[in-house]
């Protein structure tokens, strides 16, 4: 029950001149009921200790974790705890980080595996005002099996208001982990827009299988969830991305769930667990560039009616994306734009099969623009081969080229005809 940083009454800032505090080399410690503001560096710092317990804390704001004093930051000049190096330490339950000038929890290096972050408000104030960390959450060079968030309501962390990512997993080697039912981009009851100023959730640079379960995610400045030279297996499973808790649209400002940059081997969705990725602004899943294969979409729930189709393309895959398959989706409610886009010369080998795209699982109309649409020299995809689309109710074609290449539906193999109009509707095989 310190004031670490503070003056006596937290009218101002008192900096020490390093870390709050600093626990090195140490371990079976609990750090807890503390004002932790304003200091020069971390708000805690653990390196190269273990089982250390964080919580019911105020890091980078003023005032209790029940006291209205805490709306206003008094941030510590890097991240609100940094965990380096150390194993088995917990981040909540019961923190409020906010208002530091890094991350507001930082996990780093190869010995800090089995992390929990859990039961935490991260980047916003008691009164749901954003107080801004650079990052909510970095997970980075090699911490294995962080889990952030966890089934229970108490588990749940809010993670929102944060200047750039509410999560980012990073680097070779950082494997494992999981990020489950949480609400990132809103506030802590799922409703109102307090979005990070860019994506969600952030798996990059060869981070290898993280799994990202259950959370809502929505409202963000860039992708709900994006995948940027990620490697391994990961899974996209049982979220709901752009909107908001009652189901009303609250959009990431671009892609649901972005695949791209030579990203590999993500499922979104697949057996009983789908997503519903609804209302963003851009797509709702978009798998792009070179290299970027062997990625599954699968039995999701992709936009909707009542205003929740995605802005542009339910699936889009384009720019070299290679060998993925859209498989057993429910796409509707694109009023704009396709339900499934394909697009680009050296995008092929994709397969789109077993999708209702246009009515919805009770058969009732919810139409896209266009039900697919392959364009711009697209070619050697697969629309229905090894499994029929329904296809159907669109307010436009059914399937539309636009200047596309060769194609395969249900087996047999279709090329525009020589001096064909450069967008032309082929038909639809039942």
């Amino acid at each position: 029950n310190n004031i670490i940083g503070l003056n006596p009454t937290r009218t101002f800032v008192l900096p020490n001149g390093s870390d709050g505090i600093a626990l090195l080399a140490d371990g079976n410690a609990a750090i807890r009921d503390n004002v932790i503001s304003g200091n020069a560096a971390q708000g805690v710092l653990l390196q190269g200790s273990s089982t250390v317990a964080v919580e019911f804390n105020v890091i980078g704001l003023r005032g209790s974790a029940n006291n209205v004093n805490d709306n206003s930051a008094a941030g510590n000049g890097q991240s609100g705890i940094w965990i380096d190096g150390s194993p088995g330490c917990a981040a909540g339950p019961g923190n409020r980080i906010a208002a530091n000038g890094g991350f507001g929890v930082r996990i780093s290096g190869d010995a800090a595996d089995g992390t929990t972050v859990r039961g935490n408000y991260i980047g916003i104030s008691n009164g749901n005002a954003a107080r801004p960390n650079a990052v909510g959450v970095l997970v980075e060079g090699g911490a294995d099996a962080t889990s952030i968030g966890a089934a229970g309501d108490a588990d749940r962390n809010t993670i929102s208001g944060n200047t750039f990512e509410g999560v980012r997993i990073t680097g070779a080697g950082t494997d494992g982990g999981i990020v489950r039912n949480n609400r990132i981009g809103t506030a802590p009851d799922g409703t109102g827009d307090l979005g990070n100023g860019s994506r969600g959730v952030r798996v990059d640079s060869g981070a290898g299988t993280t799994e990202i379960l259950d959370n809502l995610i929505s409202g963000n400045g860039s992708d709900g969830v994006s995948f940027e030279a990620s490697t391994g297996s990961p899974k996209v499973q049982g979220n709901t991305i752009g909107l908001d808790a009652a189901g009303n649209p609250l959009p990431n400002a671009q892609s649901g769930v972005a695949i791209a940059a030579a990203s590999t081997g993500v499922l979104v969705g697949g057996g009983s667990v789908p997503n519903t990725i609804a209302g963003n602004a851009n797509y709702g899943v978009y798998i792009a560039d070179a290299g970027t294969s062997a990625n599954t979409v699968q039995g999701n729930l992709i936009g909707g009616s009542g205003g929740r189709g995605n802005v542009l393309a339910g699936v889009t895959l384009r720019n070299g994306a290679q060998d993925n398959l859209v498989d057993a989706n429910t796409i509707v409610g694109q009023a704009a734009a396709p339900g499934v886009e394909i697009a680009g010369a050296s995008t092929r080998l994709n397969s789109v099969r077993g999708n209702r795209i246009g009515i919805d699982a009770t058969e009732a109309v919810v139409a896209n623009q266009v039900g697919v649409r392959l364009g711009e020299g697209a070619h050697d995809n697969a629309i229905g081969s090894s499994g029929r689309n329904t296809i159907s109710g669109n307010s436009g074609a059914g399937l539309l080229l636009s200047a596309a290449g060769s194609f395969r539906s249900r087996g047999w193999r279709k090329s525009p005809t020589a001096g064909c109009p450069p967008a032309i509707a082929h038909r639809q095989e039942t």
